[in-house]
């Protein structure tokens, strides 16, 4: 059995070298030995990912007005897409309502 040359990812230039040598890896025929190698660097990375990728918390309604302007959507189309009335998101974009019910099915 082969003895892979990877240990846990202390700085970003390893985890990036770790990036390149799985993204090669993947560019291959894949085998069984090169399967074992792959898994290894995607855990590795993946772990280095959620210890060091810190997402702010962002508020709903501004996060949902963002995807709006970015998809050009106004009110009147959310609500024909998720098939609630129009005073509803007016509502929710306004923070005069919580309809998470309705919206998220909770």
């Amino acid at each position: 059995m082969k003895i892979l040359p990877y240990t846990l990812i202390k700085t970003e230039q390893q985890y990036q070298h770790y990036c390149r040598e799985l993204e090669a890896l993947l560019t291959e025929a894949p085998t069984a030995a090169a399967q074992d190698e792959i898994d290894l660097l995607t855990l590795l990375i993946e772990t280095w990912d959620e210890a060091h990728s810190h997402v702010p918390a962002a508020d709903p309604i501004d996060l949902l007005r963002s995807l709006m302007a970015g998809q050009q959507l106004q009110a009147k189309d959310l609500a024909s897409i998720l098939e609630i009335g129009r005073g509803t998101v007016s509502d929710l974009l306004n923070r005069r309502r919580v309809c998470r019910k309705q919206l998220f099915g909770a």
